[in-house]
């Protein structure tokens, strides 16, 4: 994508459903601090629209990525190639200015750069051109590895045994895309599940004043048993004796220790695995349907076995401001004259969880 650039030409990400075009324009977007202007192409795409927008983009020197270009009606395709082509020439020359077939003149800032996704697997998708093929090299983007990038997310936020982890998630993503319906597909995709992943890792994180007083408490308590442990007699002689004695015993004791691999699953590990699992049910599950949401409880449930309940830190910060809000909520209803009962409670703390990573929401009423 890089060298597209580089040569002044166009990028055409070409691949199935799900296999990260959008997402890898986005994250070359904001490795380089460029801003990206997504637009999703359908064949009600109004050509002339789509002109100012590519005009106002180049003038501004932003990126453009058309979505889906493949959707678009013929006479849009033209419509753009015929900007693209202006733009694109301008950038080849080193020119500030562009002029398009209808006479305007287009001012062109050199930080601008075209991108296109194409599915080629939809049914209703139109083959590349060869004007297209000419401004814009095509990039073939294969299925990705969603273990690898899973746990690469899993290592990123400091979970323990992120390929564990990564390989439940995955494993998780394919029982609910079997078992559920087709309009729920877009609820288990990499990028939701990334974000399941980036929620959970906010309550584990603690401010410094409670890294602070955690150390504290457990340095008090080894210190507490080691002195315990030491003999309290005055001879030095005596106490070294006894020391000797006890370490001998316990070396008796013990034996030969046994050889064997290293469990990566700790009382750790596990913990954190389930507040993962805790998470997936506080971002996915208020947005199915009572017989959805019964086998997505049941996935979770053999998927995530053997690792406890969720613990309840009380010092975590995000506890602590899960617990503010209920009670801020409750004190309002009671204001109002309502009886804020446990259902009620619980499916707007359920809203209040999926407001933290989406900024915005649609709210369905189902009779």
């Amino acid at each position: 994508m890089t060298m597209c650039m580089r040569n002044q030409k166009g990028c055409a990400l070409v691949g199935g459903t799900g296999v990260g075009k959008t997402e890898t324009t986005k994250g070359l977007a904001a490795t380089l601090g460029r801003f990206l202007a997504m637009f999703a192409c359908s064949p009600h795409s109004d050509p002339q629209s789509l002109g100012k927008i590519m005009q106002g983009l180049a003038m501004d020197g932003s990126w453009a990525c058309l979505d889906e270009f493949q959707l678009l009606q013929p006479h849009a395709v033209a419509m753009v190639m015929d900007y693209c082509q202006g733009i694109i020439g301008a950038l080849r020359s080193g020119l500030n200015k562009c002029i398009v077939s209808t006479g305007e003149e287009i001012v062109v800032s050199k930080n601008t750069a075209l991108f296109m996704t194409v599915n080629n697997t939809n049914a209703n998708s139109r083959p590349i051109g060869n004007d297209v093929k000419t401004l814009f090299r095509s990039i073939s983007l294969p299925v990705p590895d969603m273990a690898m990038i899973l746990k690469a997310k899993c290592a990123g936020y400091g979970f323990k045994a992120p390929k564990i982890l990564a390989d439940r998630l995955k494993i998780f993503i394919q029982q609910c895309k079997e078992q559920l319906s087709k309009e729920y597909q877009q609820l288990f995709t990499l990028g939701s599940i990334a974000t399941v992943v980036q929620f959970a890792s906010m309550g584990r994180k603690l401010t410094k004043e409670e890294r602070a007083e955690l150390s504290r408490a457990s340095s008090q308590v080894s210190l507490a048993q080691t002195q315990s442990l030491m003999p309290s007699l005055g001879d030095k002689q005596a106490s070294s004796v006894t020391i000797r004695s006890l370490k001998d015993g316990l070396s008796m004791n013990q034996g030969p220790r046994k050889q064997g691999l290293p469990n990566p699953m700790t009382a750790a590990a596990r913990t954190e695995h389930t507040v993962v699992a805790q998470a997936l049910h506080h971002i996915i599950a208020p947005r199915l349907k009572a017989d959805s949401n019964y086998i997505f409880s049941n996935v979770i449930k053999d998927i995530f076995t053997g690792t406890g309940e969720a613990p309840l830190p009380q010092s975590s910060r995000s506890h602590r401001s899960r617990l503010n809000a209920e009670h801020a909520m409750i004190a309002k209803a009671q204001e109002n004259g309502l009886i804020a009962h446990t259902p009620w409670v619980n499916k707007i703390m359920q809203l209040y969880s999926v407001s933290q990573v989406n900024h915005g929401m649609r709210l369905f009423v189902f009779f």
